[in-house]
């Protein structure tokens, strides 16, 4: 592999980091959950307040 690239020079843009962060938020509640059950009602309100934050930054962000 003469072309093989380092970490470190790996560029992620915004659209695939935000789909990976979310792809691991998905698989890390479906393990959680077959693990341990639902999360408390507390916490779970806690990630849906980030979800929505989240979600509303990046329509922010974007240009109209």
């Amino acid at each position: 592999m003469a072309d093989s690239a380092r970490l470190d020079d790996i560029q992620i843009d915004r659209v695939h980091g935000r789909a990976i962060r979310r792809e691991i938020g998905e698989r890390l509640r479906r393990t959680l959950d077959a693990e341990l059950g639902p999360a408390p009602l507390r916490l779970r309100a806690l990630l849906e307040q980030l979800a929505a934050e989240d979600f509303g930054a990046t329509h922010r962000s974007r240009p109209a």
